[in-house]
């Protein structure tokens, strides 16, 4: 078969790391690549006319000792052929036609449910109107100025962090849903004009623009590989950059606007770009495992251009080696710790891929429910179709042509695949579950009121010792007290008249008013005994404990209302809150060991007291609340009022833990904890399927 060279290749020579090497653009599939001085002699050599045996004598003789072998030149070919570098000499079709059908985002990628692709038409010349225009206020003096910003921004939130976040725990609410997607895809479009205006400053061109839909959700997108023709690796990562360099200025602007104590919803939409630009350039952006802009700039920083092909091609040679036995595939050229870099980033790529394919398949199961499943499988064919076809059709030439590593190729690869999914779907993981605990004070120490009434005199200060019987706050109440006087009159009218009826000798009529006069007496002991509670004493000895104790002074007091605390030595208990699904993990684990950690990361040794049989829903613990950075989300429960509105997002257990006595004096009441409990021995895929449907279940 005689090879020629592509039309629409272009191949240039370029110094790096002083030496001569090759690059190859092709703009059908916008790839770059580098290849050595003997690979570009053999490329030089496919002119359509010559074989390759030929070829492979003319570069034996101008290489000599450096000549490629037999098989290094086909596995040479094999690459040209399959990155569309060279193609059949008789093959006479138009490049257009031939670059749609070699374009690697084939038919069945684009209707991949996962990831879909949605180029814009001739959005390149709108793209660079726009970007010729707003680049021409990029200069160094607007540069400085936006170090300085972003410098700010970033003081800004270290300073406010804590007002921050506990205000960003609301972005949850399914409220704010429609304004954190028009504020994602903002920013993102932001981001890639970014990344436009850049290319255009360094000389690049913008070839295609448009949206990929991830499970749905739309994300912005340019394609700027022309940047790869520059010389300059450092105006190719300030492409890379620009991107995130945007952002992350919108970003702080958005934050000294809302450290200026705006209104409501000026504040709201800063937290949504705040914590979506923030999230989205770690998660996404920054990543140098996907191919976005961390990517990039990795590559340019290590200089290996098309880094993931490399890593790619470099685990194919290695499942060769160790399926098949094979040892004499085409190298890269990358030497030193340039090719152990290869093989590391393969190693972690590969991992990653795997990760995100089982999440998001998890993700669309348990979002879509069956029709998730039918998603998860047909993005799951649509990824490993083609390779496993083109797999199936490789070994099976080798069945016949070497049947030795075939036979060794199924023996390993069928090992490797069931450790992999063992490992996967079956291995258990044990951990311990960490579960949300509040300190609090036992409800025995509570002082209540038992008559209602103004607060007339506190007779005791915050922290005072108090012995059993002493006197706490004298209460005022003219009603009662009022009432009591004229019950100790009418009951000196039934004793006058029963004296009357006496000397009358009427027995009938005195036994009735008697029995009048004792009834009269008896309510009167119960209204002197409410009016001797006005004077409200320690039911226990103990220390006084409450907030605004000296502030008492006037207020009125509801019957039942709690007033203070009396603390003893043994007052403080340990509550943890069980989520619903975890209960039989921990009811297995009762009077087991139990870890409780404080935000100092302090630790204490306890275990299960008692676990309420009942789950509930109520916040009756608002120091665990999302609200006031706590762990647990909440909802609006519109049926009620007051309290009882708020609701947890989920219902929980009590669990009431012991506690140690080392941590009476470490640990007050109201003290957000953190517990350990029991073991959890859930795989992998079981943890990812929770993880997915407790995040799905909080956000719906």
């Amino acid at each position: 078969m005689y090879l020629r060279l592509a039309e629409e290749v272009l191949v240039w020579p370029a110094h790096e790391r002083g030496e001569l090497v090759y690059r190859i653009e092709v703009p059908t599939t916008h790839k770059f690549y580098r290849i050595g001085y003997r690979e570009y002699l053999l490329l030089s050599l496919l002119d359509g006319q010559t074989t390759l045996p030929q070829a492979c004598s003319i570069a034996t003789a101008k290489l000599g000792r450096d000549a490629p072998t037999t098989d290094e030149a086909n596995a040479m070919v094999r690459w040209f052929v399959g990155n569309h570098i060279v193609r059949p000499a008789d093959d006479r079709a138009t490049s257009h036609h031939q670059d749609r059908s070699a374009e690697p985002s084939s038919v069945w990628a684009r209707f991949n449910p996962f990831w879909m692709k949605v180029p814009i038409p001739q959005c390149d010349q709108w793209i660079q109107w726009l970007a010729v225009r707003l680049g021409r206020l990029v200069s160094p003096v607007t540069l400085l100025l936006a170090v300085i910003v972003v410098l700010f921004g970033l003081l800004t939130l270290l300073v406010q962090r804590e007002g921050f976040l506990r205000m960003g725990d609301r972005l949850i609410h399914p409220d704010r849903w429609i304004w954190l997607a028009i504020t994602f895809v903002g920013l993102k479009l932001i981001h890639e004009l970014g990344h436009a205006i850049a290319c255009f400053r360094v000389g690049g061109q913008v070839r295609e623009a448009g949206l990929v839909f991830v499970l749905g959700a739309p994300l912005a997108y340019v394609d700027v590989s022309s940047c790869w023709r520059l010389d300059s690796r450092f105006a190719r990562i300030a492409v890379s950059t620009a991107g995130m360099a945007v952002e992350l200025l919108v970003a702080s602007v958005a934050m000294l606007i809302w450290a200026l104590d705006g209104g409501p919803i000026t504040r709201s939409i800063c937290e949504n770009v705040v914590m979506t630009a923030g999230l989205s350039t770690v998660l996404f952006n920054a990543n140098v495992l996907m191919r976005f802009d961390g990517y990039f700039i990795l590559a340019d920083v290590v200089d290996i251009p098309n880094l993931a092909s490399e890593a790619s091609q470099a685990m194919r040679r290695i499942a060769s080696r160790w399926l098949l036995g094979q040892t004499s595939s085409y190298h890269n050229g990358f030497v030193g710790w340039r090719g152990l870099f290869v093989v590391l980033y393969g190693i972690l790529s590969w991992g990653w891929k795997v990760v995100i394919c089982i999440t998001i398949g998890i993700a669309a199961s348990t979002i879509f429910h069956g029709a998730g499943i039918g998603l998860a499988g047909m993005g799951v064919l649509i990824w490993l179709g083609r390779p496993a076809m083109r797999l199936v059709r490789s070994m099976r030439q080798r069945r016949i042509e070497h049947p030795v590593q075939f036979r060794r190729g199924v023996l390993r690869g069928g090992v490797a695949i069931t450790v992999v999914l063992w490992a996967v779907f079956v291995m258990p993981i044990p951990s311990r579950l960490s579960v949300a605990t509040v300190s609090q004070l036992s409800p025995e120490s509570g002082v209540r009121s038992r008559v209602s009434g103004f607060v007339d005199e506190v007779l005791v200060r915050d922290g005072q010792t108090v012995e059993s019987g002493d006197p706490l706050i004298r209460l005022r109440n003219d009603e009662l007290r009022l009432a009591l006087d004229e019950m100790r009159l009418d009951l000196e009218q039934a004793r006058r008249r029963e004296r009357t009826a006496s000397i009358d000798q009427d027995s009938m009529k005195q036994h009735s008013l008697r029995q009048d006069a004792i009834a009269i007496e008896q309510r009167l002991l119960q209204l002197r005994s409410r009016v001797e509670t006005l004077l409200v004493r320690s039911h226990r000895s103990g220390q006084v404990v409450s907030k605004g104790l000296s502030e008492l002074g006037g207020t009125y007091i509801e019957e039942g209302d709690a007033i203070l605390n009396i603390v003893g030595k043994n007052d403080i208990e340990w509550v943890a809150l069980i989520p619903t699904e975890s209960i039989e993990r921990v009811r297995a684990s009762e009077g087991s060991h139990v870890t409780v950690w404080t935000a100092s990361r302090k630790y204490f040794e306890s275990a299960i007291a008692r676990i309420e049989p009942r789950a509930s829903d109520r916040l009756d613990y608002p120091a665990l609340a999302a609200t006031n950075g706590g762990s647990l989300a909440l909802k609006q429960n519109p049926d009620s009022d007051g309290e009882d509105r708020q609701r947890l997002m989920r219902p929980h257990f009590r669990a009431w833990l012991k506690v140690p006595a080392t941590s009476l004096t470490g640990v007050p009441a109201g003290m957000r904890l953190q517990a350990d409990i029991g073991f959890d021995s859930a795989s992998m895929a079981t943890r990812l399927r929770r993880w997915v449907r407790d995040l799905w279940h909080d956000a719906s």
